[in-house]
């Protein structure tokens, strides 16, 4: 069985090409748009790793870094930005 990527960005555009990306490599991709959504699907999927934007709409992708491990502590996160700077 492939593995499952869940690719949380709220840029639909960018979320799309990624996800096309990532599927040519083999892998099973899950889109959310926010990182809401993105938790509730790691709650029914099994999910190898999470792809997220730093900068959502309803939290950080820091914050949801937390979040994801409390709900699947095997799970990698990547975190990723366009932003040049983090504070």
């Amino acid at each position: 069985m492939k593995d499952t990527i869940l690719l949380i960005d709220d840029e639909p555009e960018y979320r799309k090409l990624l996800a096309k990306l990532i599927r040519l490599e083999g892998f099973n991709v899950i889109e959310a748009d926010n990182g809401k959504s993105g938790l509730e699907v790691l709650h029914y999927e099994d999910i190898s790793v999470v792809v997220t934007d730093v900068r959502l709409p309803d939290v950080s992708g820091l914050q949801l870094l937390g979040r994801i491990k409390t709900i699947s502590p095997n799970c990698e996160v990547l975190v990723v930005t366009a932003f040049g700077r983090i504070e």
